[in-house]
């Protein structure tokens, strides 16, 4: 059970030799796991971590985490080009560049034993001191704006009142005043919000709000689709007031995005087609992109190799509406429902088993076409090739004959930023 191993519960055994072997390959599937599945910016958060359970501990915990192995993959770059960087001098760093809100933090580890004043021991304390101030994000199932605390407690309060008060003038209730309502001035309370801004029917066209609590874009308007794909059954979506609504298909949305300075053309992949909801932007599904989001109170920034991508401005104290267009040149007319043959997703899914790949489409209800079909890519990858005849004259000492071998450019650049691949081999044996 991988979980256990990720979630910390089965601990790396002392003495069994056995049992620590099983533990070593649990762990290394788990981590394997999890670091195919992040984009660039999830990866900063466990590139140095030592086992799965400290990878998903470093994803739970992603501000300070960041900010932490940010520094780290510098200092790493900055020992790369010959600097020598001590964890000394790292610990220094990350401690001038805590927030203000960790101001207090610098005196307890003051007090530290300097024996405790470790690079580890560090990270786990400011993470453990970010989780009780509550800088991080909380977690939620669906874009949607909440009450503040303090207008629930004073409801709360206002309760035990009830039945002293009179007929309200605004939502005609019984046990508060019109001053006391909660519908009054509604555009600034959570629920008015759930109204506003998540159903249809007050939207206007083109306005995308950036969503932090959702894992994929969604939009009301088949019109704008490309390589639509319906589900056979529709797929139940949370959304932040409890109700389910049923998201009936996914697909592409080419749009334009303002820099600051020029429309830009990109597209949206896999946007869920919600009919009930309002155009929403994933954050978490552009920062798996890559994307990096810089905010403030004003405006909001999506970035990727240090270029402006996207602009977004906040709305009522709350919401930040997107600068963003729908290319519709791309959209209805080039709309239908796309049904792609099964030796489509068997290639694209590279080349895995046949029955895999049907029961895969089945469980994600897409649609294919065709049954049995013969691919000529498997049986060829199958195919040995004969081995290359041993040289007659083998090297006599070493570095009398060198083999070398050069591989690259790679399309993607290492995390050291390398694109090729060197390799030297002596021929003496």
């Amino acid at each position: 059970n991988l979980w256990e191993i990720v979630s910390g519960i089965t601990k790396k055994p002392e003495q069994n030799n056995t049992e620590i072997s099983k533990w070593i390959s649990q762990d290394a599937k788990a981590q394997k796991i999890l670091v195919v599945s992040m984009g660039e910016e999830p990866m900063l958060h466990v590139m140095n971590c030592d086992s799965a359970a400290d990878m998903w501990c470093s994803l739970e915990n992603d501000t300070i985490s960041v900010h932490i192995s940010k520094l780290q993959k510098l200092a790493k770059q900055l020992k790369d080009l010959g600097e020598k960087i001590t964890d000394n001098m790292l610990v220094t760093k990350i401690l001038m560049t805590l927030p203000n809100e960790y101001k207090h933090f610098f005196s307890s580890w003051e007090a530290t034993d300097k024996a405790e004043r470790t690079l580890k021991n560090l990270t786990s304390r400011l993470c453990m001191e970010e989780s009780r101030l509550d800088v991080q994000p909380t977690k939620s199932e669906a874009f949607v704006a909440k009450r503040d605390n303090k207008r629930l407690r004073k409801s709360q309060q206002n309760e035990s009142n009830k039945n002293n008060k009179g007929k309200c003038f605004i939502c005609k209730k019984f046990g508060h005043w019109k001053r006391d309502c909660p519908n009054r001035n509604r555009s600034n309370s959570g629920d008015a919000f759930i109204g506003e801004y998540l159903f249809v029917g007050t939207s206007e066209e083109h306005i995308w709000f950036a969503d932090s609590g959702t894992s994929d874009h969604m939009s009301n308007k088949k019109e704008w689709f490309q390589n639509y794909v319906q589900f056979q059954n529709p797929k139940g979506i949370r959304i932040g007031n409890g109700e389910i609504i049923p998201a009936v298909g996914k697909g592409d949305i080419y749009i334009k995005a303002f820099d600051g300075k020029v429309w830009n053309s990109k597209f949206l992949s896999n946007v869920l087609y919600i009919p009930k909801i309002k155009i929403n932007f994933s954050i978490n599904a552009c920062l798996d992109k890559g994307y990096f989001l810089e905010a403030n109170s004003k405006e909001c920034v999506f970035k990727r190799d240090g270029k402006v991508h996207l602009k977004g401005r906040r709305e009522n104290s709350r919401l930040f509406k997107l600068v963003i267009k729908v290319d519709e040149n791309t959209g209805s007319s080039n709309f239908a429902v796309q049904v792609n043959s099964l030796q489509m997703w068997h290639g694209r899914m590279c080349h895995q088993d046949k029955e895999h790949v049907k029961n895969l489409l089945v469980n994600q209800n897409i649609k294919y076409s065709g049954g049995d079909f013969f691919c000529e890519g498997c049986v060829m990858g199958k195919h040995h090739r004969l081995p290359f005849a041993e040289s007659m004259n083998r090297a006599k000492e070493v570095g009398e004959l060198v083999h070398t071998d050069l591989c690259g450019p790679m399309p993607v650049k290492s995390f050291g930023g390398a694109r090729f691949m060197l390799i030297f081999r002596d021929d003496y044996r």
